[in-house]
């Protein structure tokens, strides 16, 4: 946790009380309120958009259970932030965060999801994330590269956790295809979102390469406004021609 960020008073009393609650836990997490230098709570339309699209992410539907890695790769994108996240000691030494500067959280919420176990979402109360107003992410900022680097690393930490998972699970390659499909298509809603088309259509185009059928049923199962998918959908099928 940053030291700018505030936990909840309840948060290290719930968290342990899940852990305790059934051994099979892995992670369990928190969604959490922006607030700015005054510890003033951001409206919602004032959030950044990045950083909206993980509350969203746990206003409905929220990853928890097993295989949390899968929903995480193809529905949200991303969990929450690392300073609302608690992990079992084991597993977070078994998959320490990799040696980057970019989504290295992502790549690690994915290898954690993909080994047997849970995760379990809090939802009965939020901590404080401290955005100052008038600034952004300084890794994204003071990099040019950050979405070509957050895309390759994302799916790095992907691919990853497709080995990890297969590790412990006999799965038929088309179970894996789907999965990756899914995953590119959901990465290019994400730089869409964005205004990162160049990536996108790149992440469309692996995805079409792997299954054109399957990447139309990702594409239709977006949790995305209509506009969105229509885009998508047009990409992924100038990749057919």
């Amino acid at each position: 946790m940053d030291t700018d960020d505030i936990a909840h008073e309840k948060r290290l009393e719930l968290t342990r009380k899940a852990f305790e609650s059934d051994e099979k836990i892995n992670v369990v997490y928190s969604s959490f309120n922006v607030i700015d230098e005054n510890s003033d709570i951001y409206s919602y339309d004032d959030i950044p958009l990045t950083i909206r699209e993980i509350i969203d992410g746990h206003a409905h539907n929220a990853v928890q259970g097993e295989n949390a890695w899968i929903d995480l790769a193809t529905k949200k994108n991303y969990t929450t932030l690392t300073s609302c996240t608690a992990v079992k000691t084991s597993l977070a030494v078994k998959e320490p965060f990799p040696a980057l500067s970019v989504s290295e959280d992502t790549h690690t919420w994915y290898r954690y999801g993909a080994h047997p176990g849970k995760y379990v979402f809090l939802g009965d109360f939020k901590n404080s994330y401290r955005v100052c107003k008038g600034t952004g992410s300084r890794s994204r900022s003071a990099n040019p590269d950050f979405y070509d680097q957050k895309a390759a690393n994302d799916e790095q930490g992907f691919e990853k956790a497709v080995k990890i998972y297969s590790g412990f699970n006999n799965v038929a390659e088309e179970k894996i295809e789907q999965i990756r499909t899914g995953f590119l298509v959901r990465e290019s809603l994400c730089m869409l979102r964005v205004e990162q088309t160049r990536i996108a259509k790149d992440l469309l185009k692996k995805s079409v390469a792997i299954s054109p059928e399957k990447t139309q049923a990702a594409v239709a199962n977006l949790e995305a406004d209509n506009a969105e998918k229509e885009f998508l959908a047009k990409i992924a099928a100038e990749n057919l021609k």
